[in-house]
């Protein structure tokens, strides 16, 4: 398989891709120079793997370069890891169960719509200068609504000339005491986390 090395133009890491486009896999050397380098594998479709993939074919902040090029050389790649890898949702769930005692207004809330799950409205804000001309395309959690409604006039009030929005549906229940998300499906690019909703959520519960 053919491979291709990049060097940031930020930062002293060196990334191999393996394939077209690193569709094989993606390696990170980050201090190519050090007697100890080693490459680091990027877990294909994580959100590390997601911003060198960027920085390296999206938004380019990187210049070929090759092996020959450096003294001492590059340690060899090493094999590349057969998985399985965590789908993307998996980075952006809780690491434990969420105890329903942690945030009681929301507890409230949900044992008033009778053990259902109750979707929210999650807005995500997105920088279009970077993702034309930064580092690439982001969406950061900006707020949590209880209406599709809410949501829209929350992001015709903060829109500016760069800024983006995005809407996402979520479902949160209450499951033997602890939260669950059903139907939680962070997309491609999104950067928010379940349990940032629920702090969020807990926030306007209060008032």
């Amino acid at each position: 398989m053919k491979v291709k090395y990049f060097k940031d133009i930020d930062t002293d890491a060196v990334y191999a891709c393996i394939g077209p486009m690193g569709v094989n896999a993606v390696f990170r050397l980050r201090r190519p120079l050090a007697s100890d380098a080693s490459w680091e594998f990027l877990v294909p479709e994580s959100p590390i793997w997601d911003a060198a993939h960027q920085r390296i074919y999206r938004n380019p902040r990187v210049e070929e370069v090759s092996p020959d090029e450096f003294q001492p050389r590059l340690p060899f790649l090493p094999e590349i890891p057969r998985g399985p890898f965590p789908e993307w949702r998996e980075y952006f769930l809780p690491e434990q169960p969420i105890d329903a005692s942690q945030y009681p207004s929301v507890t409230e809330f949900l044992k008033g719509e009778e053990g259902e799950a109750v979707a929210v409205f999650v807005v995500l804000h997105e920088d279009s200068y970077e993702t034309m001309l930064g580092d690439g395309e982001f969406h950061y959690f900006g707020d949590v609504f209880l209406s599709r409604e809410e949501a829209q006039d929350y992001m015709d009030q903060n829109r500016g000339e760069w800024d983006r929005f995005h809407v996402r549906t979520m479902s949160i229940q209450l499951d033997h005491g602890v939260f669950v998300f059903p139907d939680f499906r962070p997309e491609r690019y999104d950067r928010y986390q379940a349990e940032e909703v629920l702090k969020a959520l807990e926030t306007r519960l209060r008032g």
